[in-house]
């Protein structure tokens, strides 16, 4: 991590824990449960080669004791909500890297967290981003106790505006997620119609950022906005708009619901728009509207960061058996003997965890059981798929030369087994905060 990301990170944390001290009398503790021990919910992959995204992570069960205390995290970062009675967020405005987490403590009544967009008009989520909230659902006038703690892990970058329901006129807050970029691309640079580079190449899990120098401009790869645009088989189009049909012009509003895309959606100067490349390919975008002369490619070559060999030599083990990464980095597991996973879900084993708040991975595919009505499939040992459960089959093994991709977006230490080994055949991730090279670089130049 450079100094002058240390730096900003420390100030963040420190304005944060003030204000947190001077809104309660008392310290109140971050402790909270991690929900997949209680629920089994998370996403898995069972695509061989391919990485899964880490969805946003929520942690709603909260506590007023002290142990397990976040407060000095530096992947935390503390808003007080209601200090004093007061119908505000304290800090309003957050900046935080990718993968990290904001905790909020409630100081008094009456209060609730959520970037919904049907919660109020003054929220807003990055294109194609999970909004979040410290309820379940749509009961938004539903309120967290006081005392209470919610904390949700960033995983997408950009910029989310949230609010308090009950007083969303007063209490309103915006979190802006750093992309952690690798490569920074212009869009209409000087003013020209065009992108500035207009062809990278860029290693598996990398993140590209567009930076908007100018309005009335998009970013798309998707096939149906222009015939320039398209993506590696099995890969999904990228936007700098929302994707799903009857989605508003602008982030985070909701439109009268349609049957189409509209990718004629452009972005204001000086907005930026990222995207994680996680499928090997080619990719060829455009601005949709100037998509004769704004046209970029970007090449994904298939290289992760780290490899981990499963079985090496027929050996129960992990070779290496401990990882360190920078947030948004590869890992690939080579299967060298059948009869092998890896997982992460504490369910699978006691020696299996992962950070607060974060989605667990696995080999396998741990859809299954995630509303608790057996809905999903899991993959059995010779690689069918069964119909509807209700648990999760955490003994689904790989075959001999397999291979598993998993892209982490969220900051800690993750533990993982071989669910059938999970005594021999123990693993760590340790996953550390974006370097933010280009910032410094930056400085530098100053």
């Amino acid at each position: 991590m450079t100094d002058a990301s240390t730096r900003r990170r420390f100030l963040r944390c420190l304005g944060a824990g003030s204000a947190l001290t001077a809104a309660l009398a008392g310290e109140v503790g971050g402790a909270v449960g991690n929900r997949f021990q209680d629920e089994g919910d998370g996403d898995g992959t069972e695509d061989e080669g391919e990485g899964e995204d880490e969805g946003d992570g929520d942690e709603r069960d909260g506590s007023d004791g002290e142990e397990g205390d976040s407060s000095d995290d530096p992947a935390v970062t503390q808003v007080v909500a209601g200090p004093d009675g007061a119908w505000r967020f304290e800090p309003e405005d957050v900046e935080i890297g990718l993968g990290e987490a904001i905790e909020w403590t409630f100081a008094s009544a009456g209060h609730n967290a959520t970037s919904l967009p049907g919660a109020s008009d003054r929220n807003r989520n990055p294109p194609n981003a999970e909004p979040f909230a410290s309820y379940e659902g749509d009961a938004h006038f539903s309120v967290v106790p006081e005392g209470e703690t919610y904390r949700h892990v960033f995983t997408t970058p950009g910029e989310y505006a949230y609010v308090c329901v009950p007083h969303e006129n007063t209490m309103v807050g915006t979190v802006q997620v750093d992309a952690c970029a690798d490569e920074t691309v212009v869009v209409a640079h000087d003013g020209d119609h065009r992108f500035e580079l207009d062809a990278l190449e860029i290693g598996l899990g990398d993140t590209v950022e567009w930076q908007f120098e100018e309005e009335g401009h998009n970013v798309t790869a998707h096939p149906e906005a222009s015939e320039n645009a398209s993506v590696p088989e099995d890969a999904e189009p990228f936007a700098s708009y929302g994707l799903s049909s009857g989605e508003g012009e602008t982030e985070g509003t909701e439109e009268e619901e349609t049957d189409e895309i509209d990718h004629e959606v452009t972005r204001e100067a000086d907005e930026t728009y990222a995207y994680a490349f996680e499928t090997p390919g080619t990719y060829e975008y455009v601005c949709s509207i100037h998509d004769e002369e704004m046209v970029g490619t970007v090449e994904v070559l298939d290289e992760p960061d780290a490899t981990v060999t499963v079985a090496p030599d027929g050996e129960l083990a992990f070779e290496p058996e401990s990882v360190s990464l920078e947030v948004g980095d590869v890992v690939r597991w080579t299967f060298e003997e059948e009869g092998h996973n890896v997982t992460a879900h504490p369910e699978a084993s006691d020696n299996a965890s992962v950070p607060e708040g974060v989605e667990p991975f696995a080999s396998y595919d741990l859809s299954a059981g995630e509303d608790g009505n057996g809905e999903g499939t899991h993959e059995t040992d010779d690689g069918d798929e069964e119909g509807d459960t209700d648990e999760i089959d955490h003994e689904a093994t790989r075959e001999s030369g397999e291979t598993f991709d998993h892209r982490f977006v969220a900051v800690g230490q993750y533990e993982y087994v071989c669910a059938i080994h999970d005594e021999e055949m123990v693993g760590t991730i340790e996953v550390e905060p974006c370097s933010d090279d280009d910032e410094s670089s930056e400085a530098a130049d100053d």
